[in-house]
């Protein structure tokens, strides 16, 4: 399935602090359909929090990263699950992590995990298009 490239858009203006373009195309996403969003969302978080982290699992830093992604929702950072979180942000480098994660806190941690990584490591607009553009393509290769 090709990824829409309303999608790419809605997550790069999501990472952008763009909020009325990004309400914009939520609204036309929500009567278009959101076709492959979850495996879209799924290959950028991988590919942010591997960024990230260089490449490489740090426990430590993963808890703070938790904690600091939390403390910076000004609604509902205490409603992600910091376990799961870092179950999930761990798996990205083993994927051997047990993870029983009920599927809207997983899309909320990486969502929240996506803006968090690609925001606090600044990315320029080309390189965030080129990840973007990625995920877009693992996305498609898996639906």
């Amino acid at each position: 399935m090709t990824t829409n490239p309303k999608l790419i858009e809605f997550l790069r203006t999501f990472v952008r602090d763009e909020a009325d373009a990004n309400d914009r195309l939520e609204k036309e996403l929500d009567e278009e359909g959101w076709g492959n969003y979850a495996l879209l969302l799924n290959a950028a978080f991988f590919l942010a929090v591997d960024r990230y982290f260089d490449g490489r699992r740090d426990d430590a830093a993963i808890i703070q990263f938790v904690a600091g992604m939390r403390s910076q929702l000004d609604v509902g950072g205490s409603s992600i699950d910091p376990t799961a979180a870092e179950a999930l942000i761990t798996s990205v480098f083993d994927p051997d992590t047990p993870l029983n994660i009920e599927p809207g806190m997983m899309g909320k941690i990486q969502t929240h995990a996506l803006h968090k990584a690609l925001n606090d490591r600044p990315i320029s607009d080309d390189d965030l298009a080129n990840l973007l553009n990625e995920a877009a393509s693992i996305a498609s290769s898996q639906g």
